[in-house]
């Protein structure tokens, strides 16, 4: 796992995190060798069916964090834009952090992607293509999904409004991705296309013919219409739906972070407490999926929980072991 400061490294670089820096990458080393561990939302059997045809799977999103209005002056910014935002890498199958930035509050997500993705074919081997990547439509640049098909992976997104694909064919939509009731996923997919994107269009010139893409076009189970872009061509509709729903299992880790770590609600009003904070929550969430080895499912609310009874009765064990030792002997 790596963890950069995208903008701000002349900022963070005097802050004494090191400490920090060092116990998080053990604590990640040590849930890398745990056995196979999934976030909790999707069964292993549906898990199992899709997964397994990729060689990695990677979740991709970005929460905003605010800051107290104090810090404005240090981040060179308005009190009301003070903040940053926690872009994070994880890990599909086990929920684990595979890389983190820390980037300023404003600006367009996109300038940051292509470091998370980290798609330079002179540091990854042929081995690694084939990976999925999934993420909002938050990270959109046809620039770089040419790229993640050009280093034969794959991915799914919801499609941005600024982009106008060229429809090229419709495929048939099978009755049981269009019947939510059936579907996995619990959506309807009322389309299924093959589409071209930006030069790759006929009306462009200089673009790829061989190029296509596709777009599903769903409605999701808050009657709410959205459309999936991917390159996979090949798989069914259903999948590429499940796909993109285990996409949400990232917003378990936010709101996690934010409500039980409370990332919301600083202790420190200096950057270096801030950062300290910060790391310390993803530590946290490192020691939970340690402390739940040997089950199948991670639960991070559940292992809270259960964390939470067992420091209480750890607590209340010390204090009577304490009275004893005070009570005069009969």
């Amino acid at each position: 796992m790596t963890l950069a400061f995208g903008g701000w490294e002349e900022l963070w670089a005097p802050r004494p995190i090191e400490p920090y820096w060092k116990m998080l990458g053990q604590v990640q080393g040590a849930v890398e060798e745990l056995p196979h561990q999934r976030l909790c939302g999707v069964s292993t059997g549906e898990w199992g069916e899709v997964a397994d045809l990729f060689s990695t799977v990677d979740l991709f999103d970005a929460t905003q964090i605010e800051l107290p209005p104090t810090l404005s002056d240090w981040q060179e910014t308005s009190e009301e834009k003070s903040g940053f935002k926690l872009q994070l890498k994880l890990d599909g199958t086990d929920g684990q952090f595979k890389e983190a930035l820390i980037t300023k509050p404003d600006g367009n997500d996109n300038d940051y992607f292509e470091d998370l993705l980290d798609l330079d074919p002179e540091e990854r081997g042929r081995e690694e293509a084939g990976g999925l990547y999934l993420f909002d439509c938050g990270y959109w640049s046809i620039d770089t999904y040419h790229q993640i098909w050009e280093a034969e992976d794959f991915f799914v997104t919801k499609l941005h409004g600024n982009i106008k694909p060229e429809t090229a064919c419709e495929r048939p939509v099978p009755d049981k991705a269009a019947d939510p009731e059936v579907n996995v996923a619990g959506y309807r997919v009322l389309s299924d296309q093959y589409v071209r994107l930006g030069d790759d269009r006929t009306d462009r010139d200089g673009g790829d013919p061989d190029r296509w893409y596709r777009v599903l076009t769903v409605e999701v189970s808050t009657e709410e219409k959205i459309q999936i872009l991917t390159n996979l061509l090949w798989l069914e509709a259903e999948q590429i739906c499940r796909l993109y729903k285990h996409r949400w299992s990232i917003e378990i880790v936010f709101r996690w972070l934010k409500d039980r770590m409370q990332l919301d609600r600083f202790i420190s009003q200096d950057p270096t407490g801030v950062v300290r904070q910060t790391l310390t929550a993803l530590i946290v969430w490192g020691l939970l999926a340690i402390f739940n080895e040997g089950s199948q499912q991670f639960s991070p609310k559940r292992l809270w929980r259960k964390l939470q009874a067992a420091m209480h009765q750890a607590l209340f064990d010390l204090g009577r072991r304490y009275q004893q030792n005070l009570d005069p002997p009969a």
